[in-house]
């Protein structure tokens, strides 16, 4: 019984890691368009003040795309938290 909690536990951990890594990475590459889209405006921009503005919407969108992916990176580093299997007084498994 505790091997297959222990089995299920890290099964559905996969699974929901896996979902949240994939929602993550679509929006880091939704951003990353923008970006691209922003940056493609400011070269063919011409007024000095509406390049400034693009410019900067590029490094926004740039740098939320970056630390999404740096954000991605760890969590697919990191071993996740640590379940017990002696279970809390509701009787689910507690996390350390």
């Amino acid at each position: 019984m505790k091997r297959d909690l222990a089995t299920n536990l890290s099964e559905e951990t996969e699974r929901v890691g896996a979902r949240i890594d994939k929602s993550y990475e679509k929006l880091a590459l939704k951003l990353r368009r923008r970006a691209d889209k922003a940056r493609a405006a400011m070269v063919k921009c011409k007024n000095r003040i509406k390049r400034a503005v693009l410019q900067r919407r590029f490094e926004i969108y740039a740098n939320a795309a970056r630390d999404i992916d740096q954000s991605v990176m760890d969590r697919q580093a990191s071993p996740g938290p640590v379940l017990r299997l002696k279970p809390d007084e509701r009787g689910t498994p507690a996390q350390t």
